[in-house]
C-alpha cells in the first residue's frame, strides 16, 4: 500500500488520497471537495501504518450506501498496492487495449463495399467486434452479394452504410450486459485512474450479471464470485432481518410479581403492567438435497446461503439422487468442500427419484416431523414415480408445518414439468432460477 509507509511527507499522502478520489470518482462515486477535506483530515486519528483503520477512515468520509462502499471497497484494493505491482498492472492493462485496438480495426477493414471500407464510428466498430463469428459473416457475404450485384453502382455506397449501420445499432441492443460502450479504445488512452476504475466498474458489472444469470449457465470458472456474492448477500439479508420490528396485537396474560416490582417507585399504584411473554417456538429445518447431475451445484448454492442465515436452526439435512444419504454440514466448509462430498457419496451420478427420499424421511426422521418443522425440498421436481411422489409430498405435508420448495427451473417452465400441479397442491414452490431469487426465497424463510 503506497501511502502507509514511515517516513511519508504529508505532501506525499495527500497526493495519494487526491488521486485515489479521481479513481472513485471516475467509478461512479460522487465525492465533494468537503469530503475529500475530511478524508484526509480522518487520517490524522488513526494509524497509517495499518491498512484496516485508514481503509474504514476513508470508507466513512467518502462512501454513502451499500453500492457505493462496495466500489470504494474495490476501488482501495486496486489502488492501495505497492507501487510496482499497480504500475505493472496498469501498463499490462494498456498493452491489452493497444493489442484489441489493432485486432478490432483488423477486423473491421474487411467490411468493404466495392474494394471501399465501410465507414463505422468507433461503438459500431465495438459492437462489430462483439458479435458472433455467424453474425460477422452474414454481414460481410450481405456486403459481397450487394458489392457485385447486378446493376449496383458505387453512388450506392451510402445506402449499404445505412444498411450496415442500422444493423449494428439493433445488435447493439442486444449485447447489452456482454459489451461496455464506455470501454473506449479507440479514444485517447485512458490514465491510470481510469484504467483502475474501469477494472472495478467492470467486476461490478459482472457481478450483476451473475446475480441475474439463469443458475444453469452458471460455471465452473464464476464460483469464486459467486460464493463472494452470496456472501455479500447474506450479509445484507441478515442486515435486513434485524432491523425488523414485529409487535404482536395479541396481549398475553399479567404478570403480578413483575407489575409489583415495577412500579415500587409509585408506592404500588400500578401505572405500568407487565405481560408474561410467551416463549417463541423457533422452527427447525429439514432439508432434501437433490444432488443428481443437473442438480448438485444448485443444492451446494442453497447450502451457503442456509448455513449463512439459518445455521442455528439446521435440524437435519440429506442428499439424494436415487438413494439417500445424510450430509454432515459441519463438513460443509465451502461449496468446493461440498461438492467433493456429493462425488465421494453413494449417490453420486444417479438419476432423481424424490418419492425415495421422501419416503425416507417419513420412516427414518419421523419423531422431528411436527408443526414447527419446515421441510425444504431442493431439486428441479423431474422425477421418477411421480405419482407416488405426490401422495409422499402430501403425507408429508401432513406433518409439518410446511413444505419449501426450491427450484432452479424458471416458472414460465413448470407447466413442462409432469406432476408439477400435484406437487403444488401440497407445497409452496418458489422461482430459484438466479441468484437472486434465491436470495428472495431465502430472505421468506426467516
Amino acid at each position: 500500500m503506497n501511502f502507509i509507509r514511515a517516513g511519508d511527507s504529508a505532501d506525499l499522502l495527500t497526493e495519494n488520497i487526491v488521486e485515489f478520489i479521481d479513481v472513485l470518482r471516475m467509478a461512479g462515486i460522487r465525492v465533494s471537495i468537503s469530503e475529500s477535506m475530511d478524508a484526509v483530515q480522518a487520517l490524522n486519528y488513526v494509524n497509517a501504518l495499518d491498512r484496516d483503520q485508514v481503509k474504514t477512515s476513508l470508507a466513512a468520509c467518502l462512501a454513502k450506501g451499500e453500492e457505493e462502499r462496495r466500489i470504494f471497497s474495490k476501488s482501495f484494493d486496486s489502488f492501495f498496492v505497492p507501487p510496482g505491482e499497480r504500475v505493472e498492472y496498469v501498463n499490462q492493462k494498456l498493452e491489452e487495449i493497444s493489442r484489441r485496438k489493432r485486432e478490432i480495426s483488423e477486423e473491421v477493414s474487411k467490411l468493404k463495399f466495392q474494394e471501399k471500407e465501410i465507414r463505422l464510428s468507433d461503438e459500431q466498430k465495438m459492437v462489430y467486434a462483439s458479435l458472433t463469428g455467424e453474425e460477422k459473416k452474414s454481414i460481410l457475404d450481405f456486403l459481397e452479394k450487394t458489392s457485385y450485384g447486378k446493376n449496383v453502382r458505387p453512388e450506392f455506397r451510402s445506402l449499404v452504410e445505412g444498411l450496415v449501420h442500422g444493423k449494428l445499432n439493433s445488435m447493439k441492443q442486444r449485447l447489452e450486459g456482454n459489451w461496455d460502450p464506455a470501454e473506449d479504445i479507440f479514444g485517447e488512452l485512458p490514465s491510470e485512474a481510469g484504467i483502475l476504475a474501469w477494472n472495478v466498474n467492470n467486476e461490478m458489472r459482472r457481478e450483476k450479471s451473475l446475480l441475474y444469470k439463469n443458475i444453469s449457465g452458471i460455471g465452473d470458472a464464476d464460483i469464486p464470485q459467486v460464493v463472494r456474492l452470496i456472501q455479500l448477500m447474506v450479509e445484507k439479508l441478515k442486515k435486513k432481518a434485524s432491523r425488523r420490528y414485529r409487535r404482536s396485537s395479541k396481549k398475553a396474560r399479567l404478570d403480578i410479581r413483575k407489575t409489583i416490582r415495577s412500579n415500587l417507585s409509585t408506592g404500588a399504584v400500578q401505572f405500568r403492567l407487565e405481560y408474561k411473554k410467551r416463549p417463541k417456538r423457533k422452527d427447525k429445518y429439514l432439508m432434501l438435497c437433490d444432488v443428481s447431475a443437473s442438480m448438485y451445484r444448485f443444492s451446494g448454492f442453497v447450502l451457503q446461503f442456509m448455513m449463512g442465515m439459518h445455521s442455528h436452526a439446521a435440524a437435519d439435512s440429506y442428499i439424494f439422487s436415487e438413494e439417500v444419504e445424510r450430509l454432515n454440514l459441519r463438513e460443509f466448509v465451502n461449496l468446493p468442500g461440498f461438492e467433493q462430498q456429493i462425488v465421494n457419496s453413494s449417490v453420486w451420478r444417479k438419476g432423481t427419484n424424490i418419492n425415495t427420499a421422501v419416503s425416507h424421511i417419513l420412516e427414518e426422521a419421523h419423531a422431528k416431523l411436527n408443526s414447527s418443522t419446515i421441510v425444504l425440498i431442493v431439486s428441479d421436481a423431474k422425477t421418477l414415480e411421480t405419482d407416488k411422489t405426490i401422495e409422499k409430498i402430501r403425507v408429508l405435508a401432513s406433518k409439518v408445518k410446511k413444505i419449501l420448495w426450491l427450484n432452479p427451473v424458471p416458472e414460465a417452465e413448470w407447466s413442462r414439468i409432469a406432476g408439477m400441479e400435484g406437487f403444488r397442491r401440497h407445497c409452496t414452490m418458489l422461482d430459484c432460477s438466479t441468484l437472486d431469487r434465491l436470495a428472495r426465497a431465502c430472505e421468506k424463510m426467516g
